[in-house]
């Protein structure tokens, strides 16, 4: 799992890349933060990348995932975010985007389950 979260984060970190080259900066941020949330009832860490490029429409933000999906002009055709919804709901966790819109930059969480670090000692 360790390899694949790994080819996950640099995905995502490579788009994050492209989507403030696609917004015309000369240079940009991308910024990394983690935390935890509870979602249904779980206990789950948000490593999230934020970025401050070219954003998504809000139209899009549920659609990024799916396979050939791709607001890029180039032959590129979507398949690194689908590939990342894959492997993270294989991980039994969650990936999704959050943006204000177009040139607001984007943020994307990767929900993945907390592990019970709770010891037994009975």
């Amino acid at each position: 799992e360790s390899f694949v979260l790994k080819h996950v984060l640099q995905n995502l970190f490579v788009n994050a890349i492209e989507a403030i080259a696609a917004s015309g900066k000369a240079a940009g941020t991308i910024a990394v933060s983690a935390s935890t949330r509870q979602l249904d009832g779980e206990a789950f860490i948000d490593p999230a990348i934020r970025d401050d490029g070219i954003g998504i429409a809000a139209e899009h933000l549920a659609d990024i995932f799916k396979r050939g999906f791709s607001t890029k002009k180039e032959s590129k055709r979507g398949a690194g975010l689908h590939w990342c919804a894959n492997s993270v709901t294989a991980m039994n966790g969650k990936i999704f985007a959050e943006s204000a819109g177009i040139n607001q930059g984007a943020t994307l969480h990767v929900l993945l389950k907390r592990a019970d670090t709770s010891t037994n000692t009975a």
